[in-house]
């Protein structure tokens, strides 16, 4: 009877002991709720609304507020480029830091509306959208704005795609080709649309994927046809997207975050670990984990190789951050190498342009996975000058230069 005692005993004390695979909270209460989350480079950056911007960098785990020269702390969106950084504000327009948010100021000549409800970079170009007076535009870094679609919905999302960029205005779907300039209408819903994402085809292009107030649909033909995919989705207010290689993930409002690994065919709740009915404002994918910034005002962290096949700790060592590297050699005659790091799956182009900014080689315009890369260019074709070439992706842009002598 003793032996049997005891050994219940230890039973209890390992299984007490056991970590299951779930959700961990990586941040304390922010005070708010979180309206905006990204990572640009190696730094983590929330958006409050009351608390202002919250910044982690190269740890997950050590947050610290970034208010200088913010007045008003309802941060609701985020987009950065390098040491670049836009906030945009509920009622003060937006605010520039070009010291990684250390310090920031005022930029809004031209802006109409001052409710900025999404951020993005495209190019050399900042993309503004607000509650009401459509999309803004700036071509010089902030410092005066172009109203470039004049509508009255809330703007909710840009995403960068390979040539092309995407915003979501009301129950509209834009695009443009030239890096916020102009737009085309690329579908109308019959609900709100909130969110973007892709991932890669086995048979080659991508799956378009958009989540609404409604779920979420897809195309897989650029735009032109789209079903909706919510079987499973138990939650259908989807405020984010993220993709880890093939499988996405939604984050839901109330109803915590879901996987399809199968293209939208079906959906799993993944919410071990997150507080009942968590609403989910972001969701971020880096190296092995994912992370979701909740309404409560807290990050969480999950393993990816818990909850997605195909991943594993051999993962950690890809890239952290996207980079572009000087070529080599460089001055160069005719070739020379360029190497460059890819911190997350998406579309990559660069190209090389000559010194009056025309575009004179496409060395890469394809989808991506997660790596280290270089690539040949060969210039036998061009004249001896200096040329820049560019790195651009959903995130991030990257330009240097370098010198052909023949």
């Amino acid at each position: 009877m003793k032996s049997i005692k005891l050994n219940i005993l230890s039973f209890l004390l390992v299984n007490s002991m056991m970590v299951f695979p779930q959700w961990i909270q990586k941040s304390p209460a922010m005070g708010n709720e979180i309206r905006a989350f990204i990572k640009n480079g190696s730094t983590f950056f929330v958006g409050t609304n009351g608390s202002g911007v919250y910044t982690s960098q190269n740890n997950d785990s050590t947050w610290t507020q970034k208010n200088s020269g913010i007045s008003n702390l309802k941060v609701y969106s985020l987009s950065g480029n390098g040491s670049t950084v836009a906030a945009g504000t509920y009622g003060d327009g937006v605010l520039i830091s070009n010291d990684n948010g250390n310090s920031w100021s005022s930029s809004n000549s031209g802006i109409t509306v001052p409710y900025i409800y999404a951020l993005g970079f495209s190019g050399g170009n900042i993309i503004a959208g607000t509650g009401g007076g459509g999309v803004f535009t700036t071509t010089n870094s902030g410092a005066n704005w172009s109203s470039s679609l004049p509508l009255n919905n809330i703007v909710n999302h840009f995403y960068n795609s390979a040539n092309d960029v995407y915003v979501c205005v009301g129950p509209y779907l834009y695009r443009s080709s030239d890096d916020g300039i102009t737009w085309y209408s690329v579908v109308t819903a019959n609900t709100t649309l909130k969110a973007i994402a892709e991932t890669p085809r086995a048979s080659g292009g991508t799956n378009f994927f958009v989540g609404s107030l409604d779920g979420m649909f897809l195309s897989t033909d650029n735009g032109t046809n789209w079903s909706t995919i919510n079987n499973g989705l138990l939650y259908r207010n989807v405020n984010a997207v993220a993709v880890s290689g093939s499988n996405i993930f939604a984050g839901t409002e109330s109803g915590g975050v879901f996987l399809s690994d199968n293209d939208g065919t079906s959906w799993t709740e993944i919410n071990s670990g997150l507080p009942q009915s968590s609403s989910v404002r972001g969701l971020v994918v880096d190296g092995n984990y994912i992370y979701a910034a909740t309404a409560a005002g807290v990050v969480w962290r999950r393993n990816l190789s818990d909850i997605v096949s195909g991943v594993d700790d051999r993962q950690l060592t890809l890239p952290k951050n996207f980079s572009l590297e000087q070529n080599y050699p460089n001055p160069f005659n005719p070739s020379t190498t360029i190497e460059f790091r890819i911190a997350e799956p998406g579309y990559v182009s660069i190209k090389v342009f000559d010194a009056l900014g025309r575009e004179v080689a496409a060395l890469v315009n394809e989808f991506m996975q997660p790596g280290n890369y270089n690539i040949n260019f060969d210039a036998s074709m061009l004249t001896s000058g200096i040329y820049f070439y560019q790195l651009k992706t959903s995130s991030f842009v990257q330009t240097k230069k370098m010198l052909l002598l023949k």
